[in-house]
């Protein structure tokens, strides 16, 4: 918030012909607003009002009226500004602007994201395909490559705000390796396409090999990848050429009958590595981020499913050639997250982006339970901590 000054002394010399100004007679200086009582003589300073024939300093300012020198307002208890705000001192006032993390008029500010738990004794690190994905109810899951027993399934239920561990045995796709996996979520289940296919059934803890998908012609790696839950199909989109012109081309796999099909149209820029949403009850796909033929890192694009229109979108605020999850908010936003940013797309009414500030410690975003959630691990914590998006503005 601008405190504004009050009217500031101005050096003025004023020929009454000219201005046809009251009580100022030709030729006089003055050397500031004058009051009822006339000129002041020696002239006011200029951040200073003459009233009565004495020198006042102005508000903001401090002295002997002849000379004024600005008070610095954040001097005193941050200038009275929210303690999650900084002081900004400003000639004759001063600017109170909210934190990093935190919107408000300054005098009071309030957090974009509060926290909601955290797990001791681990970490999760995103980069080079890192997953997390919502089962479509409360609960979401999130996994970071690796081979193994060591590889750990993490889970957070947002209603009970508990988490669960759970070892990845059986399961060879969680590596960086070949074509690397991409996981879905809808329907009460989780969905994997990589090297192979599994599915993940959280009440009994069990991956099952989903056999149909070995011989799929969808089959391709470094995919965008979005759950239909009104169809139960996943869509992979775009990915490493294979020769098959993949990473200009969407295709759709049934999760439940192994049917598949090639989504109709040509993607306007090929991508690998990009990310892609749904939104419920809806039949429009939107694509973002990753890495274009073009050497692009801020595409954005909408497909009307069954059609062959891709319509390309005002980019991304930011690079985001290491997404860090895709989702939707309130309804008319569609976001994108990148390492240092949550960035926002009107899609309803102004088709513009905004992008505020991420959790301490960001690795992943996440829809689920019609909420927006944030997975952060800070350097040296050996924690992970759920956040929930309460605010934007």
């Amino acid at each position: 918030m601008v405190v504004p000054p009050l009217a500031r002394g101005l050096l003025l010399t004023i020929a009454v012909a000219a201005l046809g100004c009251g009580d100022i007679p030709p030729a006089i200086t003055d050397g500031g607003t004058d009051g009822a009582g006339g000129v002041c003589s020696p002239t006011c300073d200029v951040n200073a009002t003459c009233s009565d024939g004495t020198c006042g300093c102005n508000a903001g300012y401090m002295g002997t009226g002849t000379t004024c020198d600005d008070i610095n307002e954040c001097a005193t208890n941050n200038g009275g500004c929210d303690v999650h705000a900084e002081c900004l001192n400003r000639p004759g006032s001063f600017v109170c602007r909210c934190s990093a993390g935190y919107v408000g008029d300054g005098q009071t500010c309030q957090p974009l994201w509060e926290m909601q738990a955290s797990l001791s004794g681990a970490t999760f690190e995103s980069r080079f395909y890192g997953h997390a994905a919502s089962t479509g109810g409360p609960s979401f899951f999130f996994v970071h490559d690796g081979d193994g027993p060591n590889t750990t399934l993490y889970g957070y239920d947002t209603r009970a705000m508990t988490f669960s561990a759970k070892p990845v045995t059986g399961v060879d796709d969680f590596c960086a390796c070949g074509y690397t996996q991409t996981m879905v979520g809808g329907n009460g289940r989780l969905y994997m396409y990589g090297n192979s296919g599994w599915t993940y059934d959280p009440p009994n803890d069990r991956w099952t090999q989903l056999n149909f998908y070995p011989g799929s012609g969808q089959h391709r790696g470094e995919a965008a990848g979005a759950f239909d839950p009104g169809t139960g199909r996943t869509y992979v989109v775009a990915g490493r050429d294979n020769g098959s012109n993949n990473s200009l081309t969407a295709g759709w796999i049934d999760s439940n009958t192994g049917a598949e099909g090639a989504e109709p149209g040509v993607i306007p820029v090929s991508l690998s590595q990009a990310l892609a949403w749904i939104p419920p009850m809806q039949s429009t796909m939107y694509v973002g981020g990753g890495y274009g033929a073009d050497s692009g890192r801020r595409h954005f694009f909408r497909h009307n499913l069954g059609t062959a229109s891709w319509e390309t979108l005002p980019d991304v605020p930011d690079d985001v050639d290491d997404p860090r999850g895709m989702g939707h908010y309130q309804g008319g936003f569609i976001w994108i997250a990148s390492a240092t940013a949550l960035h926002l797309y009107d899609a309803v009414s102004t088709g513009t982006w905004r992008s505020i500030s991420v959790p301490p410690g960001f690795e992943y975003a996440v829809w689920a339970d019609d909420a927006v959630w944030a997975i952060s691990s800070p350097a040296g914590a050996n924690r992970i901590d759920i956040y929930k998006l309460v605010r934007t503005q």
